[in-house]
């Protein structure tokens, strides 16, 4: 199964911060303005395919920091670079984080019932 990794731009390279099956979803929340200056990159596992983020038209000033619409911009992936070594460890650092998130909420939920008790 494909899994997309958002990756954002730091100082120094990108860092991997969520990932997921619908690359829609993940970047349903960019702002123009941060794709535009090519603050963001898709990764693709396990294909290790890395690509930036491009807005599919211009926007006015107004429409700086929209988020995309159909009838605004679209996010188009365009092609970097080959890594999957790179994006592999990001997968499963990401899906480490997420399997450890859930299991601390477990946790938590399950003293919450024996509390309730």
């Amino acid at each position: 199964m494909m899994m997309y990794i958002l990756a954002e731009k730091t100082t120094k390279d990108f860092k991997p911060t969520e990932y997921g099956s619908d690359l829609y979803k993940l970047c349903s929340s960019l702002e123009y303005g941060d794709v535009l200056e090519g603050e963001v990159q898709i990764w693709e596992y396990p294909s290790g395919i890395i690509s930036t983020v491009k807005p599919d038209r211009e926007v006015g000033q107004k429409d700086y920091y929209s988020i995309p619409d159909k009838d605004r911009w679209l996010p188009v992936l365009e092609r970097l670079d080959e890594d999957k070594k790179r994006v592999s460890s990001a997968y499963l650092l990401l899906s480490s984080k997420q399997k450890g998130h859930h299991s601390i909420l477990g946790h938590i939920i399950s003293k919450l019932k024996t509390f309730i008790r």
